[in-house]
């Protein structure tokens, strides 16, 4: 592992974690409608819940783009 796979690595570690502290938030009203309120410290928020599907969608692109890049710099350094 190069030093620009370390870098990747540690940047997707980071950013993943960053996301699973501060999940996007949404309220559910009576009539069913979700409306999505904000980005908030996980441990704070107790009358909103978290919008899973949002998260999930944001940590699957950060992990490709970052598995991507991964595999971009280890093919750079075979050269």
């Amino acid at each position: 592992m190069n030093i620009y796979q370390q870098i990747v690595l540690l940047g997707t570690t980071t950013l993943i974690a960053v996301m699973a502290l501060f999940p996007p938030f949404h309220n559910i009203n009576q009539y069913g409608n979700v409306y999505i309120k904000f980005y908030d410290y996980i441990f704070v928020n107790t009358e909103s819940t978290i919008n899973l599907s949002l998260l999930i969608t944001q940590i699957f692109l950060v992990s490709s783009i970052g598995f991507f890049l991964y595999l971009l710099f280890n093919k750079r350094n075979n050269k």
